[in-house]
């Protein structure tokens, strides 16, 4: 059970990075046309870009952890 909801995470996360991927590069696009208010904006999507690929690579190794743990206990 408590697998299920690590890979629904992982999913939930892998789907979060490609929206920001998507949002860095049209900030990025809209940043060409100089407004105050988006420079800068397409870094801080990469950041939290980057943050939930960090997150991914944690919920796998959670991941990985249970699903030795859920062996063991067979």
């Amino acid at each position: 059970m408590l697998r299920i909801e690590f890979e629904d995470l992982l999913r939930n996360n892998e789907r979060m990075i490609g929206a920001l991927h998507f949002l860095s590069y049209i900030t990025e696009i809209a940043e060409n046309s100089a407004t105050p208010d988006l420079i800068g904006m397409s870094d801080l999507l990469a950041v939290l870009a980057d943050a939930s690929r960090q997150q991914k690579d944690h919920l796998k190794l959670i991941l990985t952890m249970t699903e030795q743990r859920e062996q063991n206990q067979d």
